[in-house]
């Protein structure tokens, strides 16, 4: 099996990737769930976040 070095430098991707390669449905519906909440959280606090991001973007500029 080969995989990416990009899963160690990103813990949630690797914690998903491991649910799936586990193949345990509890896991994957987990997984699943959880993007499926991450997502709609993102969804409907879009403007928020892009404002968050502005906000910090400008702050590093600055720096």
């Amino acid at each position: 099996m080969i995989t990416s070095f990009n899963l160690v430098a990103r813990p949630l991707n690797a914690l998903i990737f491991a649910a799936f390669i586990s193949a345990n449905p509890l896991w994957i519906g987990l997984a699943c769930g959880s993007y499926l909440i991450a997502s709609v959280a993102f969804r409907r606090h879009r403007t928020q976040v892009w404002a968050y991001l502005a906000r910090q973007a400008a702050r590093n500029q600055t720096a």
